[in-house]
């Protein structure tokens, strides 16, 4: 954060951010977990599984609680007939505030016709309870503290070079019980594509989360607004509801100074459209490492694939992540007995490259070592990746003062490039 005589109040801006944005959350989700529903079927003895057109029909009730009342909830029946038209709409259990009952039937009113009922149905009785304060179920959760630790980790993942900041995304995304991410999508385009991806990205980095709070439904469904919306007309600009005004700035998890002027210097403007390129890459291969662990979480397949993120880490100076990834792929690579030369000398020489760079020679003169053998005295390999090996070992050898060794490793290195 830049340290200015602005600094107390863009912290303060900061804070009530948040605040605003677990507020918009509370009531963005509150057509979906934060309801609890109890349906009574008139189809027969025979019990039939509901739960997938109940989630249709929440995805249609836009419930927004009011902004101030005391009530904690209101349960509203109503009936389902045959093509999704509704009936009998009452109040079941009142909230003892009657501008919010009346608001409660005017909401599912408002949202019928919803989708026509299962096949073999002809009506189906539902009640749908609904939270009354922000950020709480139905059933009395205060999810405001899990929300909120969800905002912060997608604030601190979410990066976007200055050109797109004041592009905005409308996402929402879905929470399994372990807290794993089930799925991310845009409800509101930005207009920019890359924008998108980078949002989504964002999200997918966030995760996974901690454990959905005891009485929370799996998958619990959430909003989320990625992006800076500014008025050019004016001398502020808002994000996520908090005004900023001409002069002062807020500075995103990348790094990038948010303000109307934008001050990137070309080095950092290079070094954010190399960020921008490697993380949408990233993201390509993570679905494909996902759909190759499916079918076997120790295919040789995922070796190049893992090498391949990690390549993306380092550009990005993600070191940490990127050994992470390279000792993942070694081990896949170890643990198939025979027919795994080729991924076994990639990941090697991949993981002993990244130690030697990041000054680990203790780490790396094994793995590069165990490459070189492996290339000559099995692949029978005298290309590129081998010379390039050798010259790496042969580096780290002579800042260790081992000169003879340095100069017999330099003279194959230089025989490769004479073949």
């Amino acid at each position: 954060m830049q340290k200015s005589k602005n600094s107390k109040t863009i912290k303060n801006a900061k804070h009530k951010w948040l605040k605003f944005l677990a507020a918009v959350l509370g009531l963005a989700i509150a057509n979906g977990s934060f309801m609890q529903t109890t349906i009574a079927a008139n189809a027969g003895p025979a019990k039939k599984d509901f739960a997938p057109y109940m989630k249709l029909v929440q995805s249609k009730i836009k419930w927004t609680p009011p902004g101030k009342t005391t009530a904690t909830s209101v349960s509203i029946t109503f009936t389902v007939g045959k093509t999704g038209s509704i009936s009998d709409v009452k109040v079941k259990e009142p909230s003892g505030d009657k501008i919010v009952d009346q608001l409660a039937l005017d909401t599912i009113k408002k949202s019928a016709p919803f989708p026509p009922l299962p096949p073999g149905e002809n009506t189906l009785e539902i009640t749908f309870t609904l939270p009354c304060q922000s950020g709480v179920t139905a059933s009395g959760v205060d999810l405001n503290p899990y929300t909120d630790e969800i905002f912060k980790r997608i604030h601190s993942c979410w990066w976007v070079p200055k050109r797109l900041l004041f592009m905005q995304v409308g996402l929402s995304f879905e929470i399994n019980k372990d807290g794993s991410l089930a799925k991310v999508s845009v409800d509101k385009s930005s207009g920019d594509k890359n924008a998108d991806r980078l949002a989504i990205i964002g999200v997918k980095r966030a995760g996974p989360f901690k454990p959905l709070p005891e009485g929370v439904e799996a998958p619990f469904r959430l909003t989320y607004n990625a992006g800076f919306r500014n008025d050019h007309d004016k001398d502020f600009y808002i994000w996520n509801g908090e005004r900023f005004n001409s002069g002062q700035s807020y500075t995103t998890a990348g790094g990038s100074k948010v303000g109307h002027k934008d001050n990137t210097t070309e080095k950092d403007k290079a070094f954010n459209l190399r960020k921008e390129e490697a993380l949408i890459k990233m993201s390509e291969l993570d679905e494909q490492i996902q759909k190759e662990s499916k079918i076997n979480p120790d295919s040789l397949k995922l070796v190049p694939l893992l090498v391949q993120y990690a390549g993306q880490d380092r550009l990005i100076e993600e070191h940490t992540e990127a050994l992470a990834k390279l000792r993942e792929a070694l081990a896949i690579a170890r643990k198939t007995p025979q027919g795994n030369e080729k991924e076994l000398a990639q990941s090697l020489c991949a993981l002993g490259a990244a130690e030697y760079n990041l000054g680990h020679a203790q780490e790396a003169e094994p793995l590069l070592k165990e490459a070189i053998n492996l290339k000559e005295n099995i692949l029978k390999s005298q290309d590129k990746e081998l010379k390039e090996l050798l010259e790496t070992y042969a580096r780290l050898l002579y800042k260790q003062g081992r000169v003879k060794e340095y100069e017999e490793i330099s003279k194959k290195a230089r025989e490769i490039t004479a073949t």
